[in-house]
Protein backbone atom coordinates (compact mmCIF):
# COMPACT_ATOMS: atom_id res chain seq x y z
CA UNK A 1 0.00 0.00 0.00
CA UNK A 2 1.45 3.24 -0.87
CA UNK A 3 1.81 5.60 2.19
CA UNK A 4 -0.66 7.99 3.06
CA UNK A 5 0.31 11.64 3.08
CA UNK A 6 -3.25 12.92 4.34
CA UNK A 7 -3.60 14.59 7.94
CA UNK A 8 -6.27 13.43 10.05
CA UNK A 9 -7.93 17.04 9.30
CA UNK A 10 -7.45 16.02 5.41
CA UNK A 11 -9.50 12.82 6.05
CA UNK A 12 -12.18 14.55 8.27
CA UNK A 13 -12.81 17.26 5.94
CA UNK A 14 -13.57 14.73 2.76
CA UNK A 15 -16.10 12.90 5.04
CA UNK A 16 -17.72 15.55 6.29
CA UNK A 17 -18.35 16.82 2.71
CA UNK A 18 -21.94 14.89 2.55
CA UNK A 19 -22.88 15.16 6.33
CA UNK A 20 -24.57 18.87 6.24
CA UNK A 21 -28.07 17.77 5.37
CA UNK A 22 -27.97 14.81 8.49
CA UNK A 23 -26.36 17.55 11.16
CA UNK A 24 -29.32 19.95 9.98
CA UNK A 25 -31.81 17.48 10.91
CA UNK A 26 -30.36 16.27 13.83
CA UNK A 27 -30.36 20.12 14.71
CA UNK A 28 -34.22 20.03 14.32
CA UNK A 29 -35.01 16.64 16.40
CA UNK A 30 -33.30 17.89 19.13
CA UNK A 31 -34.85 21.23 19.20
CA UNK A 32 -38.56 19.15 19.03
CA UNK A 33 -37.14 16.95 21.97
CA UNK A 34 -34.00 17.06 24.19
CA UNK A 35 -32.62 20.87 22.68
CA UNK A 36 -29.02 20.52 24.64
CA UNK A 37 -28.32 17.48 22.89
CA UNK A 38 -27.73 18.70 19.57
CA UNK A 39 -27.44 22.83 20.04
CA UNK A 40 -27.17 25.13 16.78
CA UNK A 41 -24.17 25.93 15.22
CA UNK A 42 -22.75 29.02 16.69
CA UNK A 43 -23.65 27.73 20.35
CA UNK A 44 -21.59 28.50 23.29
CA UNK A 45 -21.58 28.64 26.84
CA UNK A 46 -23.02 32.33 27.15
CA UNK A 47 -25.62 31.46 24.66
CA UNK A 48 -29.13 31.40 25.20
CA UNK A 49 -30.94 28.08 23.20
CA UNK A 50 -34.36 29.00 21.12
CA UNK A 51 -37.35 28.32 23.66
CA UNK A 52 -39.49 26.85 21.05
CA UNK A 53 -40.20 23.73 22.68
CA UNK A 54 -43.81 23.23 24.02
CA UNK A 55 -43.84 19.81 25.40
CA UNK A 56 -41.75 17.10 27.51
CA UNK A 57 -43.64 14.66 26.00
CA UNK A 58 -40.86 13.26 23.53
CA UNK A 59 -37.87 14.01 26.25
CA UNK A 60 -39.74 11.60 28.53
CA UNK A 61 -39.98 9.24 25.42
CA UNK A 62 -36.66 9.11 24.39
CA UNK A 63 -35.48 8.56 27.77
CA UNK A 64 -37.89 5.74 28.40
CA UNK A 65 -36.48 3.25 25.61
CA UNK A 66 -33.46 4.87 26.40
CA UNK A 67 -32.93 3.29 29.97
CA UNK A 68 -35.07 -0.14 28.56
CA UNK A 69 -31.88 -0.09 26.33
CA UNK A 70 -29.75 0.32 28.43
CA UNK A 71 -31.06 -2.07 31.23
CA UNK A 72 -31.03 -4.88 28.48
CA UNK A 73 -27.07 -3.67 27.67
CA UNK A 74 -25.72 -3.70 31.10
CA UNK A 75 -28.51 -5.01 33.60
CA UNK A 76 -27.78 -4.30 37.20
CA UNK A 77 -29.48 -7.43 38.25
CA UNK A 78 -27.41 -9.87 36.25
CA UNK A 79 -24.00 -10.28 33.55
CA UNK A 80 -24.33 -8.50 30.23
CA UNK A 81 -22.87 -11.24 28.78
CA UNK A 82 -21.51 -15.06 30.23
CA UNK A 83 -17.92 -16.35 28.67
CA UNK A 84 -18.35 -19.93 26.80
CA UNK A 85 -15.40 -22.35 25.79
CA UNK A 86 -15.86 -23.87 22.61
CA UNK A 87 -17.44 -27.15 22.77
CA UNK A 88 -14.63 -29.35 20.79
CA UNK A 89 -11.60 -27.84 22.98
CA UNK A 90 -13.22 -28.49 26.00
CA UNK A 91 -13.76 -31.70 25.13
CA UNK A 92 -10.03 -32.66 24.23
CA UNK A 93 -8.77 -31.00 26.92
CA UNK A 94 -10.50 -33.04 29.44
CA UNK A 95 -9.47 -35.86 27.92
CA UNK A 96 -6.31 -35.59 27.75
CA UNK A 97 -5.51 -33.75 30.81
CA UNK A 98 -7.31 -35.36 33.91
CA UNK A 99 -11.19 -35.80 33.09
CA UNK A 100 -14.00 -34.09 34.58
CA UNK A 101 -12.29 -32.30 37.16
CA UNK A 102 -10.44 -30.18 34.73
CA UNK A 103 -13.95 -29.65 33.37
CA UNK A 104 -15.05 -27.97 36.71
CA UNK A 105 -11.53 -26.42 36.92
CA UNK A 106 -12.44 -24.49 33.58
CA UNK A 107 -15.58 -23.26 34.12
CA UNK A 108 -15.11 -21.98 37.38
CA UNK A 109 -12.24 -19.86 35.87
CA UNK A 110 -14.22 -18.91 33.81
CA UNK A 111 -17.22 -17.63 36.61
CA UNK A 112 -14.34 -15.76 38.38
CA UNK A 113 -13.26 -13.88 35.11
CA UNK A 114 -16.99 -13.15 34.35
CA UNK A 115 -17.40 -11.54 37.85
CA UNK A 116 -13.57 -9.33 37.57
CA UNK A 117 -15.14 -8.10 34.15
CA UNK A 118 -18.60 -7.14 35.76
CA UNK A 119 -16.85 -5.74 38.43
CA UNK A 120 -14.50 -3.05 36.38
CA UNK A 121 -17.32 -2.54 34.05
CA UNK A 122 -19.11 -0.90 37.68
CA UNK A 123 -15.32 0.32 38.62
CA UNK A 124 -14.91 2.28 35.21
CA UNK A 125 -18.32 3.61 35.66
CA UNK A 126 -19.57 2.55 31.92
CA UNK A 127 -23.25 1.93 32.11
CA UNK A 128 -24.32 6.32 32.69
CA UNK A 129 -22.24 6.63 29.34
CA UNK A 130 -24.08 3.54 27.43
CA UNK A 131 -27.25 5.69 28.27
CA UNK A 132 -25.86 9.17 27.47
CA UNK A 133 -24.75 7.53 23.83
CA UNK A 134 -27.78 5.66 23.36
CA UNK A 135 -29.76 8.76 23.67
CA UNK A 136 -27.96 10.37 21.12
CA UNK A 137 -27.96 7.67 18.35
CA UNK A 138 -31.81 7.74 19.19
CA UNK A 139 -32.02 11.29 19.03
CA UNK A 140 -29.94 12.84 16.89
CA UNK A 141 -27.60 10.84 14.52
CA UNK A 142 -24.46 7.98 14.50
CA UNK A 143 -22.13 7.95 16.77
CA UNK A 144 -18.31 6.74 17.75
CA UNK A 145 -17.53 5.62 21.06
CA UNK A 146 -13.66 5.58 22.00
CA UNK A 147 -12.47 3.74 24.98
CA UNK A 148 -10.32 5.33 27.23
CA UNK A 149 -7.71 2.75 28.60
CA UNK A 150 -8.62 2.31 31.91
CA UNK A 151 -10.80 5.09 32.22
CA UNK A 152 -14.25 3.91 30.69
CA UNK A 153 -15.42 5.32 27.57
CA UNK A 154 -16.45 8.38 25.73
CA UNK A 155 -18.20 9.03 22.65
CA UNK A 156 -18.69 11.42 19.82
CA UNK A 157 -21.70 12.51 18.08
CA UNK A 158 -23.01 13.54 14.39
CA UNK A 159 -21.57 17.40 14.98
CA UNK A 160 -17.79 15.90 15.39
CA UNK A 161 -17.39 12.94 13.29
CA UNK A 162 -16.87 11.83 9.66
CA UNK A 163 -17.28 8.30 8.29
CA UNK A 164 -16.84 7.03 4.69
CA UNK A 165 -19.02 3.98 4.83
CA UNK A 166 -18.57 0.77 2.13
CA UNK A 167 -21.44 -1.22 0.28
CA UNK A 168 -22.19 -2.80 3.59
CA UNK A 169 -23.05 0.68 5.57
CA UNK A 170 -19.57 -0.28 7.55
CA UNK A 171 -16.96 2.19 7.78
CA UNK A 172 -13.51 2.22 6.20
CA UNK A 173 -12.14 5.66 6.88
CA UNK A 174 -13.70 7.41 10.30
CA UNK A 175 -12.30 10.81 11.67
CA UNK A 176 -13.33 12.98 14.85
CA UNK A 177 -12.49 16.32 15.64
CA UNK A 178 -12.17 17.71 19.17
CA UNK A 179 -11.94 21.15 20.88
CA UNK A 180 -9.56 20.85 23.60
CA UNK A 181 -8.29 23.86 25.95
CA UNK A 182 -5.36 21.13 27.14
CA UNK A 183 -3.90 18.27 24.66
CA UNK A 184 -3.86 14.84 25.56
CA UNK A 185 -0.57 13.50 27.08
CA UNK A 186 1.90 12.48 24.49
CA UNK A 187 1.20 15.29 22.00
CA UNK A 188 3.21 18.64 21.93
CA UNK A 189 2.48 21.66 19.68
CA UNK A 190 5.08 24.01 18.31
CA UNK A 191 2.78 27.00 19.32
CA UNK A 192 1.27 26.74 21.89
CA UNK A 193 -2.71 28.08 21.96
CA UNK A 194 -5.75 28.69 24.43
CA UNK A 195 -7.46 25.91 22.56
CA UNK A 196 -7.26 23.53 19.85
CA UNK A 197 -8.87 21.49 17.49
CA UNK A 198 -7.28 18.13 17.31
CA UNK A 199 -8.84 15.58 14.32
CA UNK A 200 -7.83 12.01 14.88
CA UNK A 201 -8.11 9.65 12.11
CA UNK A 202 -9.24 6.19 11.92
CA UNK A 203 -8.48 4.41 8.11
CA UNK A 204 -8.46 1.01 7.33
CA UNK A 205 -5.42 -0.81 5.38
CA UNK A 206 -7.09 -2.72 2.15
CA UNK A 207 -4.12 -4.75 1.77
CA UNK A 208 -3.26 -5.88 5.72
CA UNK A 209 -6.55 -4.90 7.20
CA UNK A 210 -5.14 -2.98 10.07
CA UNK A 211 -6.64 0.19 11.31
CA UNK A 212 -3.82 3.25 10.96
CA UNK A 213 -4.55 5.67 13.95
CA UNK A 214 -3.00 8.92 13.22
CA UNK A 215 -3.43 12.81 14.51
CA UNK A 216 -3.11 16.28 13.83
CA UNK A 217 -3.78 19.97 14.76
CA UNK A 218 -4.93 21.38 12.00
CA UNK A 219 -2.60 20.42 9.06
CA UNK A 220 0.65 19.61 12.20
CA UNK A 221 0.74 15.70 12.35
CA UNK A 222 0.79 14.99 16.29
CA UNK A 223 1.69 11.81 18.58
CA UNK A 224 2.90 8.70 16.71
CA UNK A 225 0.79 6.56 14.48
CA UNK A 226 -0.64 3.40 16.17
CA UNK A 227 -1.74 0.22 14.59
CA UNK A 228 -4.47 -1.96 16.11
CA UNK A 229 -6.56 -5.14 14.65
CA UNK A 230 -10.82 -5.26 14.30
CA UNK A 231 -10.49 -6.71 17.77
CA UNK A 232 -8.17 -4.24 19.95
CA UNK A 233 -9.03 -1.09 17.45
CA UNK A 234 -10.32 1.35 20.85
CA UNK A 235 -13.31 2.94 18.26
CA UNK A 236 -16.77 1.44 17.56
CA UNK A 237 -18.86 3.16 14.56
CA UNK A 238 -22.83 2.85 15.42
CA UNK A 239 -25.45 3.77 13.51
CA UNK A 240 -29.13 2.84 13.49
CA UNK A 241 -30.72 3.20 10.18
CA UNK A 242 -29.78 3.52 6.89
CA UNK A 243 -30.80 3.11 3.29
CA UNK A 244 -29.42 2.77 0.17
CA UNK A 245 -27.97 5.85 -0.83
CA UNK A 246 -27.21 7.41 2.24
CA UNK A 247 -23.65 8.59 3.47
CA UNK A 248 -24.79 8.46 7.38
CA UNK A 249 -27.00 6.46 9.27
CA UNK A 250 -29.90 8.48 10.21
CA UNK A 251 -31.68 8.38 14.37
CA UNK A 252 -34.63 6.72 15.11
CA UNK A 253 -36.44 9.37 16.12
CA UNK A 254 -36.66 10.58 12.77
CA UNK A 255 -38.96 8.09 11.57
CA UNK A 256 -41.58 10.00 13.41
CA UNK A 257 -40.39 13.44 12.82
CA UNK A 258 -43.97 14.29 11.00
CA UNK A 259 -46.09 13.40 14.27
CA UNK A 260 -43.04 15.28 16.64
CA UNK A 261 -43.95 18.55 14.53
CA UNK A 262 -47.76 18.03 14.68
CA UNK A 263 -47.40 16.96 18.53
CA UNK A 264 -45.31 20.79 18.87
CA UNK A 265 -47.97 22.76 17.28
CA UNK A 266 -50.95 21.60 18.43
CA UNK A 267 -49.75 21.93 22.22
CA UNK A 268 -48.53 25.33 21.20
CA UNK A 269 -52.02 25.95 20.54
CA UNK A 270 -53.99 24.25 23.16
CA UNK A 271 -51.70 25.54 25.46
CA UNK A 272 -51.95 29.82 23.87
CA UNK A 273 -55.15 29.41 23.84
CA UNK A 274 -55.74 27.89 27.41
CA UNK A 275 -54.24 31.18 28.97
CA UNK A 276 -55.86 33.44 26.77
CA UNK A 277 -59.34 31.23 27.48
CA UNK A 278 -58.52 31.78 31.13
CA UNK A 279 -57.81 35.46 31.15
CA UNK A 280 -61.10 37.22 33.24
CA UNK A 281 -62.47 40.22 31.98
CA UNK A 282 -65.22 42.19 33.67
CA UNK A 283 -67.22 44.34 31.47
CA UNK A 284 -69.64 47.16 32.67
CA UNK A 285 -72.03 49.54 30.43
CA UNK A 286 -70.99 52.73 30.29
CA UNK A 287 -73.69 53.87 28.75
CA UNK A 288 -77.72 54.22 30.15
CA UNK A 289 -76.67 51.61 32.59
CA UNK A 290 -77.62 51.96 36.62
CA UNK A 291 -74.06 49.62 38.03
CA UNK A 292 -71.30 52.14 38.56
CA UNK A 293 -68.16 50.43 38.08
CA UNK A 294 -66.37 51.99 40.87
CA UNK A 295 -69.13 50.28 43.11
CA UNK A 296 -68.20 47.09 41.43
CA UNK A 297 -64.74 47.08 41.30
CA UNK A 298 -64.19 48.42 45.49
CA UNK A 299 -66.88 46.06 46.46
CA UNK A 300 -66.37 43.10 48.62
CA UNK A 301 -67.31 39.56 47.75
CA UNK A 302 -71.10 38.74 49.07
CA UNK A 303 -71.88 43.04 48.71
CA UNK A 304 -74.88 44.32 47.79
CA UNK A 305 -75.31 46.95 45.41
CA UNK A 306 -77.14 49.38 43.11
CA UNK A 307 -77.26 48.27 39.28
CA UNK A 308 -78.50 45.43 37.15
CA UNK A 309 -77.00 42.63 36.31
CA UNK A 310 -77.48 42.98 32.70
CA UNK A 311 -74.84 45.79 32.83
CA UNK A 312 -72.18 43.68 33.73
CA UNK A 313 -70.44 41.03 31.60
CA UNK A 314 -67.34 38.76 31.55
CA UNK A 315 -65.20 37.85 28.73
CA UNK A 316 -65.76 34.25 27.45
CA UNK A 317 -63.61 33.12 24.33
CA UNK A 318 -66.37 30.92 23.14
CA UNK A 319 -63.80 28.12 21.57
CA UNK A 320 -64.40 25.27 23.65
CA UNK A 321 -65.65 23.17 20.73
CA UNK A 322 -63.11 24.26 18.43
CA UNK A 323 -60.61 22.97 20.87
CA UNK A 324 -62.24 19.51 20.60
CA UNK A 325 -60.63 18.88 17.04
CA UNK A 326 -56.90 19.66 18.23
CA UNK A 327 -57.28 17.88 21.71
CA UNK A 328 -58.65 14.69 19.84
CA UNK A 329 -55.95 15.14 17.07
CA UNK A 330 -53.06 15.49 20.04
CA UNK A 331 -54.11 12.25 21.81
CA UNK A 332 -54.35 10.42 18.50
CA UNK A 333 -50.31 11.70 17.78
CA UNK A 334 -49.41 10.59 21.66
CA UNK A 335 -50.95 6.87 21.63
CA UNK A 336 -48.83 6.77 18.33
CA UNK A 337 -45.76 7.73 19.72
CA UNK A 338 -45.71 6.43 23.06
CA UNK A 339 -46.35 2.69 21.33
CA UNK A 340 -42.98 4.15 18.53
CA UNK A 341 -41.36 4.29 21.94
CA UNK A 342 -43.27 0.83 23.93
CA UNK A 343 -43.80 3.23 26.71
CA UNK A 344 -46.38 1.35 28.94
CA UNK A 345 -45.90 -1.45 27.39
CA UNK A 346 -42.94 -3.33 29.54
CA UNK A 347 -43.31 -6.09 32.47
CA UNK A 348 -40.40 -3.78 34.25
CA UNK A 349 -41.62 -3.14 37.27
CA UNK A 350 -40.64 0.57 39.31
CA UNK A 351 -38.49 -0.61 41.53
CA UNK A 352 -34.91 -0.51 42.63
CA UNK A 353 -33.69 -4.08 41.21
CA UNK A 354 -35.18 -5.64 38.45
CA UNK A 355 -35.37 -9.25 38.19
CA UNK A 356 -33.42 -11.17 35.19
CA UNK A 357 -36.58 -12.35 33.45
CA UNK A 358 -38.54 -8.41 33.41
CA UNK A 359 -34.54 -7.70 31.60
CA UNK A 360 -35.15 -10.87 29.38
CA UNK A 361 -38.73 -9.52 28.41
CA UNK A 362 -37.52 -6.50 28.28
CA UNK A 363 -34.63 -7.27 25.51
CA UNK A 364 -37.60 -9.92 23.38
CA UNK A 365 -39.51 -6.49 23.09
CA UNK A 366 -37.11 -4.49 22.03
CA UNK A 367 -35.98 -7.52 19.31
CA UNK A 368 -39.44 -7.50 18.14
CA UNK A 369 -40.86 -4.30 18.13
CA UNK A 370 -37.41 -2.57 17.13
CA UNK A 371 -36.16 -4.62 14.04
CA UNK A 372 -33.33 -6.79 15.54
CA UNK A 373 -32.07 -3.69 17.14
CA UNK A 374 -31.54 -5.12 20.48
CA UNK A 375 -29.48 -8.02 18.64
CA UNK A 376 -27.23 -5.49 16.76
CA UNK A 377 -26.34 -3.26 20.04
CA UNK A 378 -25.39 -6.27 21.96
CA UNK A 379 -22.73 -7.46 19.12
CA UNK A 380 -21.31 -3.86 18.44
CA UNK A 381 -22.00 -2.43 22.22
CA UNK A 382 -21.72 -4.89 24.95
CA UNK A 383 -19.12 -7.47 23.36
CA UNK A 384 -17.47 -4.62 22.04
CA UNK A 385 -17.09 -3.32 25.72
CA UNK A 386 -16.42 -6.36 27.16
CA UNK A 387 -13.40 -7.00 24.58
CA UNK A 388 -12.20 -3.61 25.73
CA UNK A 389 -12.29 -4.12 29.80
CA UNK A 390 -10.90 -7.89 28.85
CA UNK A 391 -7.88 -5.66 27.54
CA UNK A 392 -7.86 -3.35 30.14
CA UNK A 393 -7.60 -6.27 32.83
CA UNK A 394 -5.09 -8.76 30.68
CA UNK A 395 -7.46 -11.22 30.33
CA UNK A 396 -6.53 -14.10 28.08
CA UNK A 397 -7.39 -17.55 27.51
CA UNK A 398 -4.77 -19.80 26.57
CA UNK A 399 -5.27 -23.93 25.07
CA UNK A 400 -8.81 -23.20 24.67
CA UNK A 401 -11.15 -20.67 22.52
CA UNK A 402 -13.56 -18.85 24.69
CA UNK A 403 -16.64 -16.55 22.91
CA UNK A 404 -18.09 -14.07 24.39
CA UNK A 405 -22.50 -14.28 24.32
CA UNK A 406 -24.03 -11.48 24.78
CA UNK A 407 -27.88 -10.80 23.54
CA UNK A 408 -30.35 -12.38 23.94
CA UNK A 409 -28.31 -15.51 24.37
CA UNK A 410 -26.97 -14.31 27.70
CA UNK A 411 -30.26 -13.10 29.33
CA UNK A 412 -31.09 -17.01 28.54
CA UNK A 413 -28.95 -17.92 31.27
CA UNK A 414 -30.24 -16.60 34.28
CA UNK A 415 -33.73 -18.39 33.03
CA UNK A 416 -31.49 -21.33 32.93
CA UNK A 417 -31.03 -20.39 36.78
CA UNK A 418 -34.57 -20.26 37.24
CA UNK A 419 -35.53 -23.79 35.65
CA UNK A 420 -32.75 -25.49 37.95
CA UNK A 421 -34.11 -23.85 40.57
CA UNK A 422 -37.43 -26.11 39.75
CA UNK A 423 -35.73 -28.99 38.80
CA UNK A 424 -33.86 -29.55 41.77
CA UNK A 425 -36.78 -28.79 44.31
CA UNK A 426 -38.70 -31.60 42.53
CA UNK A 427 -35.68 -33.82 42.96
CA UNK A 428 -35.67 -33.05 46.51
CA UNK A 429 -40.10 -33.13 46.68
CA UNK A 430 -39.44 -36.85 45.07
CA UNK A 431 -36.30 -37.77 46.89
CA UNK A 432 -33.59 -38.42 44.53
CA UNK A 433 -31.36 -36.12 46.25
CA UNK A 434 -28.71 -38.46 46.45
CA UNK A 435 -28.72 -38.82 42.44
CA UNK A 436 -27.47 -35.00 41.70
CA UNK A 437 -24.43 -34.42 42.49
CA UNK A 438 -23.63 -32.19 45.01
CA UNK A 439 -20.03 -30.20 43.23
CA UNK A 440 -21.92 -29.85 39.96
CA UNK A 441 -25.20 -28.21 41.61
CA UNK A 442 -22.17 -25.57 42.86
CA UNK A 443 -20.54 -25.24 39.91
CA UNK A 444 -23.32 -24.52 37.72
CA UNK A 445 -24.85 -21.79 40.27
CA UNK A 446 -21.73 -20.07 40.23
CA UNK A 447 -21.68 -20.16 36.42
CA UNK A 448 -24.98 -19.28 35.93
CA UNK A 449 -24.71 -15.81 37.99
CA UNK A 450 -21.04 -15.23 37.36
CA UNK A 451 -19.73 -15.52 40.69
CA UNK A 452 -16.31 -15.53 41.74
CA UNK A 453 -15.51 -18.78 43.79
CA UNK A 454 -11.75 -17.87 44.18
CA UNK A 455 -11.51 -19.22 47.86
CA UNK A 456 -14.98 -20.33 48.20
CA UNK A 457 -15.54 -23.91 46.94
CA UNK A 458 -13.61 -26.36 48.08
CA UNK A 459 -11.79 -28.65 45.62
CA UNK A 460 -12.71 -32.19 45.03
CA UNK A 461 -8.65 -33.14 47.06
CA UNK A 462 -10.40 -31.13 49.81
CA UNK A 463 -13.26 -32.43 49.97
CA UNK A 464 -11.77 -35.90 49.63
CA UNK A 465 -9.64 -35.04 52.17
CA UNK A 466 -12.49 -34.32 54.99
CA UNK A 467 -13.94 -37.03 54.25
CA UNK A 468 -11.54 -39.55 54.89
CA UNK A 469 -10.54 -37.54 57.78
CA UNK A 470 -14.27 -37.17 59.14
CA UNK A 471 -13.94 -41.23 58.53
CA UNK A 472 -10.71 -42.25 60.80
CA UNK A 473 -12.50 -39.45 63.50
CA UNK A 474 -15.81 -41.96 63.62
CA UNK A 475 -13.58 -45.33 63.79
CA UNK A 476 -11.24 -44.01 66.35
CA UNK A 477 -14.39 -43.15 68.00
CA UNK A 478 -15.73 -46.39 67.75
CA UNK A 479 -12.46 -48.16 68.73
CA UNK A 480 -12.92 -45.96 72.01
CA UNK A 481 -16.20 -46.29 72.48
CA UNK A 482 -15.60 -50.56 72.36
CA UNK A 483 -12.52 -50.21 74.40
CA UNK A 484 -13.91 -48.20 76.97
CA UNK A 485 -17.28 -50.91 76.71
CA UNK A 486 -14.78 -53.58 77.07
CA UNK A 487 -13.13 -52.44 80.32
CA UNK A 488 -16.17 -51.58 81.78
CA UNK A 489 -17.84 -55.20 81.22
CA UNK A 490 -14.35 -56.24 82.72
CA UNK A 491 -14.44 -54.17 85.53
CA UNK A 492 -18.17 -55.23 86.25
CA UNK A 493 -17.30 -58.69 86.43
CA UNK A 494 -14.27 -58.32 88.74
CA UNK A 495 -16.66 -56.75 90.99
CA UNK A 496 -18.61 -59.45 90.77
CA UNK A 497 -16.26 -62.33 91.44
CA UNK A 498 -15.42 -60.58 94.31
CA UNK A 499 -18.78 -60.05 95.79
CA UNK A 500 -19.90 -63.16 95.28
CA UNK A 501 -16.03 -64.73 97.30
CA UNK A 502 -17.16 -62.12 100.09
CA UNK A 503 -20.34 -63.42 100.70
CA UNK A 504 -19.40 -67.36 100.58
CA UNK A 505 -18.22 -67.40 104.56
CA UNK A 506 -21.26 -65.44 105.91
CA UNK A 507 -23.03 -67.92 103.79
CA UNK A 508 -21.08 -71.19 105.73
Amino acid sequence: MAEDKRTAKDIYDKAIESRTQYVDRAEEISSLTIPYLMPPKGYSSSSTLDDSLRQSDMATNINSLTSKITMTLFPTAASSFRLDPDAEGMEQIVATEGGEGVRDTIYMALSNETARINKEIEAQDIRPQVFAFVRDLMATGPIIIEKVKKKGIKYHNIASIGVMLDDRFEPYEMAILEELTMLPEGITVKDEKESYELYTAIVKDEETKKWIVTQSIGTEVVGDEQTYTDETLPFQYLGWSIAKGDTYHRPYTEQMLGDIRSLNALTQVLTDGSVIASKVNIFVNPRGGRTRMRDLAESVNGAILEGSAEDVTAFQLQKNFDFQVPMQRLAEIKQSLDKAYLVNQSAARDSERTTATEVSFMAQELETQLAGIYSIMASKVSKRIVTWVMQDLGIKFDGIDVNIITGLDSLSKQGEAQKFDAYLQTLMSLGYNMAVKEAEVVRRYAEFYGINTTGLIKTEQELAQEQQAAMNAQQEQVGAEAMAQSAGDGAGKAMTGQGQQAQQPQGE
